[in-house]
């Protein structure tokens, strides 16, 4: 049965459809039911009340939400609920997990940033020995070398 006089399409009933935080919520919502390996399949949930996108509007527009700001769960553990949850701008989001200190995911720590940086710097290896060294990407440590994570650490 589609959408008629009878039932009417959420998006009328708030208008918000076509908004930034609308697609927020909608990703937030979908990243916990969906399974995806850090979100649903280790247990993350949304709270109830946010299960219906108006509840959360009022939430994130009483917690300083802005167009330039984006949803960050302070414990990475945690679910998606009020006390965990905060608005942060996109670049100290996106490097969070970068942060050793501040995510238990992190593959990297200070004191590997400093060595790798220092070792990049004599010229002797490439990226991609960098890499296996450390374990991680090619692609990590040219974000690292590049400045584009772990901006913090000289």
């Amino acid at each position: 049965m589609g959408y008629n006089e009878t039932k009417v399409h959420p998006c009328y009933k708030h208008g918000a459809c076509d908004t930034r935080l609308y697609h927020i919520w909608r990703t937030m919502k979908h990243r916990c039911t969906a399974g995806y390996a850090n979100y649903g399949a280790r247990g993350i949930t949304l709270y109830s009340a946010w299960k219906t996108f108006t509840n959360f509007r009022d939430w994130a527009n009483g917690a300083g939400y802005t167009d330039t700001l984006t949803i960050d769960r302070i414990d990475v553990n945690k679910s998606y609920y009020p006390e965990n949850c905060q608005w942060i701008p996109r670049n100290i989001n996106c490097c969070k997990d970068a942060l050793g200190s501040l995510s238990s995911n992190a593959k990297l720590h200070e004191d590997d940033v400093i060595a790798l940086r220092a070792e990049y710097a004599k010229g002797q290896c490439s990226q991609y020995t960098l890499a296996k060294d450390f374990g991680v990407s090619r692609s990590t440590i040219q974000n690292v070398i590049n400045g584009k994570t772990w901006r913090h650490i000289l």
